[in-house]
């Protein structure tokens, strides 16, 4: 019984207090996210998506499309997918309207697929 009390005393100082929201942290400018673009083609950029970024939004600082814009020089970028404001994780997008859509049906067929 003693060692029980005592591991679970150990995890409650780890884990914030019941009902608690995680903290997050969402980065305060484009400057401050270093950048993370892990390929660029004359059709599709791939980036690794940082947590707690959105996708997109007017009253956001820091947005995907803001980051693109930084990281690649171009914010035209139409992404092919969405990730949740909380996930991380890699994002293809097009520089063109006949790349958005032959992407988007690779997803739709599944012959792209996101894996989590």
């Amino acid at each position: 019984r003693r060692r029980r009390r005592r591991v679970l005393r150990r995890v409650d100082r780890r884990w914030p207090l019941r009902g608690e929201p995680p903290k997050r942290c969402e980065p305060s400018s484009v400057a401050a996210v270093a950048p993370r673009v892990l390929e660029r083609t004359e059709s599709f950029v791939v980036v690794d998506k940082p947590p707690d970024v959105r996708m997109d939004g007017r009253r956001c600082p820091v947005t995907m499309e803001t980051l693109a814009g930084a990281w690649c020089g171009r914010s035209d970028v139409r992404w092919t997918h969405r990730l949740d404001y909380g996930t991380s994780g890699l994002l293809v997008g097009a520089w063109t309207k006949e790349a958005a859509r032959n992407a988007g049906r690779a997803f739709e067929s599944g012959a792209a697929t996101k894996v989590y």
